[in-house]
């Protein structure tokens, strides 16, 4: 993904509206001045994703988006009992959420976006599937004791 920033310079400050700041090609920097008043402004750049400014670098949403989708599909098939119950199940799909939200948050490439897509799905379906099946084992249960009483 290749972004176009604009070249070193003074423009608008975004901060101040009567003043400019410099621009240094990938970043905002401390040097600021009042406007001129016969300069022709330019409008400022628009803002650099940045991996300092607290936000993931695109690699990094990647791989977490990814791993979100793979350990939520991985903890939403998980076996379960009537015991156990099937809780974990819903974790795993908060986590592949967890993914598909990322994806789209962050504007990731598309494929990622079907990957964690997919996994949410088949965690669904499973979740579905096991519910189904620990209701069918209560309702048997639940006919064997009252046939005894």
């Amino acid at each position: 993904m290749s972004m176009s920033t604009p070249p070193p310079g003074w423009y608008s400050d975004p901060e101040v509206a009567s003043g400019e700041r410099y621009w240094h090609g990938d970043h905002w920097g401390p040097e600021r001045r009042e406007r001129a008043v016969d300069a022709v402004s330019q409008p400022p750049p628009p803002p650099v994703p940045q991996a300092a400014s607290g936000q993931p670098s695109g690699a990094w949403a990647v791989a977490i988006s990814l791993a979100l989708g793979v350990i939520g599909l991985v903890v939403g098939y998980q076996p379960v009992t009537l015991l156990s119950g099937s809780g974990i199940l819903y974790v795993g799909l908060a986590l592949a959420a967890g993914g598909v939200v990322l994806a789209f948050a962050m504007h990731l490439r598309t494929w990622l976006k079907i990957v964690t897509a997919i996994a949410v799905l088949l965690v669904v379906a499973n979740i579905v599937t096991v519910e189904h099946s620990l209701s069918q084992k209560r309702h048997e249960i639940q006919n064997e004791l009252s046939n005894l009483g």
